[in-house]
């Protein structure tokens, strides 16, 4: 039966997407035409072995209580299983419900261990519902689509699961805005004046040539050519957490080089920094992010609530400099938030539903294969999920998502019990030259080890 105040049944039930759908759902597009699984996301969690607690499996997990929890949200979370559908009315997304949504055993799909589910997550996707559980030995594996909602918010929906069999669902996706941009104007005059002022932001960013993975160094004042999308169905993943010490360091650095907030940008000078040790040679380095707008005690689970900012650092800056990279680094994102920069994005992608795949190309891509950047990145904070969790201490969570094929490479930051932590997705090609085990080994090195006040 569907909860109060919630829509009958209804295999057809469309919604107006908000911006970061639309992107989301572009983004899902060039990746399934580079042979990935669309735009995914994985998490990781975890667990403790904790042998006292009665009714725990070998993964340290209430296995009952998850696929109760998973069912009551599958009757409940329609979105999670959302197909976008292109039309003269734009884009609209397609839900469908009540799900039959279920937890999965690694044993019976052939897989070691976490890093393995991780893999083939990666690699397969959440399937048709949306929202995919594989439960490992100490860990458990979840994949779903980016088009029902961002990190935060399947973390917020992980930490509801223990109790959705009790409780009833209080999250009314169903009602109108529900998925739009935080702070972004409702009115669609205002919203076309800010969407056309969108490209003249962007364009600096075009006229100069980028790093990016795959190129190589030409001889001086030769062109290259742009870097070749990977096909995106070919992944490699890892994880580095730095522990507790050495994020209390990196911290110390952190203050002492942009002040208590810029943690952010010193970690996005840091990647600089390392993309360009592992593979030198290349431009400015265009570092695409995604902040979370959502107001303070806002929690949207079932909503892309992110803007997306562009930071650019110049070649070599962050080599010579890290300090002063950062720096650069957090007076663009001032710069952008004081330019309105996530509300014309936001702006701009909502007016994309209505242009057709190859214009919106055009427009990411800058004429090239994928989308036009160096690295897609982003820093979370400190994970939403912590504590216990069916019964069982979390000891840590992983990131992944599957990047576009080109640049093929995603490097996101957060914090957890762990300390610090780096995770590196790379795909195809990418992850021949650039090993992403060896290029978070180069980021912990700059963030932890790296002189500040000489060159590297």
């Amino acid at each position: 039966m569907p909860l109060r105040n919630q829509p009958a049944h209804h295999p057809w039930l469309f919604q107006q997407p908000g911006p970061g759908d639309v992107f989301a759902a572009i983004l899902d597009r060039i990746i399934r035409e580079d042979g990935g699984c669309g735009n995914v996301g994985v998490l990781v969690v975890h667990l403790a072995q904790e042998p006292d607690q009665a009714g725990l499996d070998r993964a340290g997990l209430d296995r009952a209580g998850l696929d109760r929890g998973l069912c009551a949200l599958g009757r409940a979370a329609w979105p999670l299983a959302a197909i976008a559908v292109p039309g003269l009315r734009g884009l609209r997304l397609r839900l469908r419900g009540p799900l039959a949504l279920r937890s999965e055993s690694a044993g019976d799909l052939g897989l070691a261990d976490p890093a393995a589910a991780r893999r083939y997550l990666l690699e397969h996707g959440p399937g048709p519902n949306g929202f995919r559980v594989v439960v490992c030995d100490q860990a458990v594996v979840v994949a779903w689509n980016h088009l029902a909602c961002d990190a935060r918010g399947a973390l917020a929906v992980l930490e509801a699961l223990p109790t959705l069999d009790r409780t009833r669902w209080s999250e009314p996706w169903w009602h109108a805005g529900y998925r739009d941009q935080p702070g972004l104007p409702a009115g669609l005059a205002v919203r076309g004046r800010l969407a056309s002022t969108l490209m003249p932001l962007l364009k600096p960013h075009r006229l100069v040539r980028l790093w990016k993975p795959l190129h190589q160094p030409s001889p001086r004042g030769a062109s290259r050519p742009p870097s070749p999308a990977n096909r995106a169905r070919a992944l490699s993943a890892s994880t580095l957490a730095l522990g507790r010490d050495a994020t209390a360091a990196a911290q110390s650095r952190v203050r002492a080089t942009v002040g208590r907030m810029g943690e952010s940008a010193f970690l996005f000078a840091a990647l600089a920094a390392a993309l360009e040790s592992s593979q030198p040679g290349g431009g400015d380095l265009l570092l695409p992010l995604a902040l979370d707008l959502r107001p303070p005690g806002e929690r949207r689970m079932l909503a892309n609530c992110h803007g997306y900012a562009f930071v650019r650092v110049p070649a070599g800056l962050a080599s010579q400099d890290l300090a002063a990279a950062a720096r650069t680094i957090q007076e663009q994102q001032r710069a952008w938030l004081a330019a309105q920069g996530c509300e014309r994005m936001g702006a701009g992608l909502g007016f994309f539903g209505f242009l057709p795949q190859v214009a919106v190309q055009a427009e990411l891509g800058f004429g090239g294969p994928g989308v036009h950047a160096s690295c897609f990145t982003a820093s979370t904070g400190k994970s939403a999920l912590s504590g216990r969790w069916f019964g069982a201490s979390i000891t840590g969570i992983d990131h992944a998502v599957v990047p576009t094929g080109c640049p093929g490479l995603a490097v996101l930051f957060h914090h957890d019990p762990r300390g610090l932590v780096i995770d590196v997705v790379a795909a195809d090609r990418v992850s021949a030259s650039i090993p992403p085990a060896d290029l978070a080994e180069r980021i912990r090195w700059q963030i932890v080890e790296r002189p500040l006040a000489t060159a590297a």
